[in-house]
């Protein structure tokens, strides 16, 4: 049987034990093979064991934690792992969208701190690196050279992650525009696990 693994999730709850027989990467797709309890089937047995496959296909982004490939002495392999969508993401909501100043930033870190906590309390896996421009050495130097200047571009992503930064700017009376550009709604995939994660196409449960 296949279905859609957000699917299975909402109809089933994982439980343990559950264990991880292999993982294996190939091009853009990864398949996690487990068994254990098989908490997916409609009736079961506290010992029965079974074997089911997760396929995740059409990988754009990955970080992949150590923990993936450590067992678990308690056999809790998918603690802490979830499937979401990406359209459902607080920082990722929104249009695409730039953001331009036409002044100084008089005080750089507070920028970079107001969205770093952003980030970190959305669940965002990327840092501030990767939304503010510091192109002239992909460094808090490089955007601290950046802001220095009377016109440039700080930063760019969904128009949640813009927010954060021009609340900032306003309050530093630093003249901004920002530039938005539609962009079709977004669903692929947000996996989490184990401090890692998986940005894909789809992800799918295979099982007899």
């Amino acid at each position: 049987m296949k279905i859609d693994l957000i699917e299975l999730f909402k109809r089933r709850e994982i439980c343990h034990p559950t264990q991880i027989r292999s993982l294996e990467f190939r091009n853009s797709c990864c398949s996690l093979y487990l068994s254990g309890f098989p908490w997916w089937l409609d009736t079961a047995d506290l010992d029965d064991r079974a074997q089911i496959v997760f396929r995740f296909e059409g990988i754009e982004d990955a970080n992949v934690s150590r923990g993936w490939f450590l067992p678990d002495p308690a056999h809790e392999d998918l603690e802490e792992f979830s499937v979401e969508r990406m359209n459902e993401q607080i920082w990722n909501m929104g249009v695409s969208a730039q953001v331009f100043c036409s002044s100084p930033l008089p005080d750089k870190l507070a920028v970079t701190v107001a969205l770093d906590e952003f980030l970190g309390s959305s669940g965002c896996p990327y840092g501030t690196h990767y939304f503010l421009n510091n192109s002239y050495g992909n460094s808090i130097r490089g955007f601290e050279e950046v802001t220095s200047s009377s016109n440039y571009q700080i930063c760019s992503g969904p128009k949640a992650v813009c927010d954060e930064v021009t609340k900032e700017l306003a309050r530093q009376n630093v003249q901004y525009s920002v530039v938005e550009q539609q962009t079709e709604d977004d669903h692929r995939l947000f996996v989490k696990w184990h401090g890692g994660f998986m940005i894909c196409q789809s992800a799918i449960a295979e099982y007899e």
